[in-house]
């Protein structure tokens, strides 16, 4: 899974941190390969405030488009390192819960094709 764009606001972009997001994201693509092909992997990165000196003021944001399915996710915390962890279990969360109503889907209409030879086969009786 290939980030589209990673957007700084109010803070420098880095190469660590590039490379930090691109780890995260990067762990979610167990989740992603099974939904078809991600058309859009946007994060932003920002800075709140500037003139605060306490608060959660990092503020770390994603989004991924797959087809026929939307994710956002959006976290704020004090350091943003932190944000970033945090928006990466939230995404986990969303993308494996969607796993699992699809697999729940497919397991269903299995278990509904199965009842429907079944009882094909007892009024042939």
């Amino acid at each position: 899974m290939k980030l589209e764009s990673i957007k700084y606001t109010g803070i420098e972009s880095s190469p660590a941190l590039n490379e930090y997001v691109e780890e995260k994201i990067a762990t979610l693509s167990k989740y992603v390969e099974n939904f078809g092909t991600p058309r859009d992997i946007r994060v932003e990165l920002e800075k709140t405030t500037h003139h605060h000196q306490t608060g959660p003021f990092f503020r770390a944001e994603a989004n991924i488009n797959i087809p026929g399915h939307f994710f956002r996710a959006e976290q704020t915390a004090d350091d943003i390192y932190d944000a970033i962890d945090m928006l990466k279990n939230d995404l986990e969360r969303q993308l494996s819960d969607y796993s699992d109503k699809l697999r729940t889907k497919k397991r269903d209409g299995g278990q509904e094709m199965k009842n429907m030879l079944n009882y094909d086969e007892s009024v042939g009786e």
